[in-house]
C-alpha cells in the first residue's frame, strides 16, 4: 500500500493550494535599492541568518514550526506550512525574534549593511505553488494572494523599525472569534 501522506507531498508539489487563515509575514529591507549589489547581498544574507537564528532559539524553546519563505527581492514573505493555531502564533514569535536578532546584528555590525526593517504580520488567504523548472518541481514554495497583498499594502504607509499587523480574525480554543486591527 501506498502512504496517502507521502502521495500527497508529491501532487502538492505539482499543484496550486488554497489555504485559509494562515499567518504571513513580510520582512522588507528599507532603502535597499540605494545600495550596491554587493551590498544588497549582504543585506539578504545577514536577513537570511537573523531568520535561521530565530528558527533555532524556537527550536531550543521546543517550539516547532515548519517555516518556509521566498524572496521579495528586497526582504521575505515567510508563513508556517503548518494550519493551526498553534503554528500562527509560533510564526509571530519568529517574527519577534526575527527582528531582535536584526537589532543586534545592526549594532554589531561595522563592516557591512545589516537592512533596517519594516515589517507586516496578517493572517489570510492564499495560494501556495511550486514552480516547475523543465520537469522538476522545485523544492521552494511560493505565495500569492489576499494575504500577500493585504502585507503589500500595509507596508506601503510603514516607516522604517514598524511592526504593523493585518486586520483578522482567528478563531479561539472555544470557538469565539478574536480580531485585530
Amino acid at each position: 500500500a501506498v502512504d496517502p501522506g507521502l502521495v500527497s507531498i508529491l501532487v502538492t508539489r505539482y499543484g496550486v493550494t488554497l489555504v485559509r487563515d494562515r499567518a504571513v509575514i513580510l520582512l522588507d529591507a528599507v532603502g535597499f535599492s540605494l545600495h550596491t549589489p554587493l551590498e544588497q547581498v549582504a543585506m539578504l544574507n545577514s536577513l537570511s541568518y537573523s531568520v535561521n537564528s530565530a528558527y533555532g532559539q524556537l527550536l531550543s524553546k521546543d517550539v516547532r514550526i515548519n517555516f518556509a519563505r521566498t524572496t521579495t527581492g528586497d526582504g521575505f514573505y515567510i508563513w508556517n506550512r503548518a494550519r493551526t493555531v498553534d503554528s500562527n502564533i509560533a510564526l509571530y514569535e519568529l517574527m519577534l525574534l526575527i527582528l531582535t536578532d536584526n537589532a543586534i546584528a545592526q549594532r554589531k555590525s561595522r563592516r557591512f549593511p545589516v537592512p533596517r526593517l519594516r515589517v507586516a504580520f496578517h493572517i489570510g488567504e492564499h495560494y501556495e505553488f511550486y514552480q516547475v523548472e523543465a520537469l522538476n518541481p522545485t523544492s521552494f514554495g511560493y505565495i500569492v494572494g489576499q494575504a500577500t497583498v493585504e502585507l503589500a499594502r500595509l507596508l506601503e504607509s510603514a516607516r522604517p523599525g514598524q511592526i504593523l499587523l493585518g486586520d483578522f480574525h482567528v478563531k479561539r480554543a472555544g470557538g469565539a472569534d478574536s480580531a485585530t486591527g
